[in-house]
């Protein structure tokens, strides 16, 4: 069931690319990645709308946008990154849809490099790959053993945490209407669906994270997706 989230308002189009960017209380980061999207839109020549899912913020994310044609904004309750995801790519239109986090962590380079693969049609999906660490030790640590038991688990023996993946239409409608991961285990559900059903291999593209204050990881959320990834790890 996909999660309900209220759409304020509406600019979609049937384009080359759509991109979802969920947010949760990324204060002025998230304004600043719109209009620097926007740009590098504008400079790729690509049929293109963004999709901005407010999952609850209770500071004022979303409440003054920068004013762009093509951007649409969801809102809703705290229901988790996932199901901000999740909602947006089925609301999107786009042939490619891609997602990247609304606290400004990858800037519109990363992400233009991660959807390349699947706008040239050489993958179905791409994924983000950090080629740095996070930047604190807590941080680093949750991210190692998130990689490992993801790897033991899943058998995704790459980076499946970085918050910026594009995927073809194909992969959204074959994908997610059965998946019903909310949280921090959304991705690596995902990707695992996806391999299941023939939609492999993914490409995997470099890219380097900048520090944010406005980061949504901790060794709670951390420990949650990984006890919902247990459960319902794929045999």
């Amino acid at each position: 069931m996909i999660p309900y989230y209220g759409v304020v308002f509406d600019q979609r189009i049937e384009g080359d690319l759509s991109v979802v960017i969920p947010a949760f209380n990324t204060g002025r980061a998230l304004s600043e990645l719109l209009n620097a999207l926007n740009r590098k839109i504008i400079q790729s020549g690509l049929s293109a709308d963004l999709i901005v899912v407010d999952d609850g913020s209770f500071d004022e994310s979303t409440s003054d946008l920068p004013r762009l044609s093509r951007l649409s904004l969801l809102r809703g309750s705290n229901q988790g990154k996932g199901a901000a995801v999740l909602t947006g790519m089925m609301f999107s239109k786009g042939r490619v849809c891609a997602f990247v986090d609304g606290d400004g962590a990858y800037d519109e380079d990363a992400l233009f490099a991660v959807c390349d693969p699947v706008l040239s049609g050489d993958a179905k999906l791409s994924v983000g790959h950090r080629v740095v660490p996070p930047g604190t030790f807590l941080r680093a640590r949750l991210s190692n053993v998130f990689s490992y038991l993801v790897k033991r688990w899943y058998e995704l023996d790459f980076d499946t945490q970085a918050g910026v993946k594009a995927f073809h239409r194909d992969v959204i409608d074959g994908v997610l209407p059965n998946l019903t991961a909310k949280g921090f285990s959304f991705d690596v559900k995902l990707l695992a669906s996806a391999r299941e059903l023939g939609y492999w291999p993914a490409a995997i593209v470099d890219v380097r994270p900048r520090s944010t204050e406005t980061t949504s990881v901790n060794a709670r959320r951390s420990f949650d997706a990984l006890l919902d990834l247990y459960h319902n790890r794929i045999s």
